[in-house]
């Protein structure tokens, strides 16, 4: 009789380990597939959504990952940030400083905030809607993912 409720006891006890192990692990954020090469972007913020031309910035907030830290550089010239105005056929680059020591091997996740100068319409309407495509590129070179912005109406 005492070996059955010992039995039980156990049962009862690795039961609810198993449910609050998996709970626990199903909980944990998960990384994104290709994270083990490749920075990832998730756009989290833009702001404002209607703009006045050449007179307001536009902000963007990027959510990032990095497994190696690799992002950004010393170097002025170089442009790891690709802004692509989906009006033009060229993306604007922009220069982003280490965001951990250089040789460094730290996986890294935080938020990018960027800010976007003088849009502007681009033909003779009053207003005109545009929205921006994005990827950051890390010290080995590799692109990050893609996102595009939602639009963003542009006044004279």
């Amino acid at each position: 009789m005492m070996t059955t409720s010992l039995h039980t006891a156990t049962r009862r006890f690795l039961a609810g380990f198993l449910i609050t192990t998996s709970i626990l692990i199903g909980s944990c954020e998960k990384e994104h597939p290709a994270y083990d090469t490749v920075p990832f972007i998730r756009l989290t913020d833009i702001q404002p959504t209607t703009v006045q031309e050449f007179q307001e910035k536009i902000w963007l907030t990027l959510q990032f990952q990095d497994k190696e830290g690799d992002i950004g550089s010393h170097d002025p010239n170089q442009y790891d940030l690709e802004v692509l105005d989906n009006r033009l056929l060229e993306p604007d680059y922009y220069h982003i400083l280490p965001l951990a020591p250089e040789g460094s091997s730290l996986k890294l996740t935080g938020d990018l905030v960027i800010e976007l100068k003088n849009t502007f319409v681009l033909g003779n309407a009053e207003q005109e809607s545009v929205s921006y495509e994005i990827r950051l590129r890390d010290r080995a070179g590799n692109w990050s993912n893609r996102i595009q912005s939602p639009q963003i109406t542009v006044h004279k």
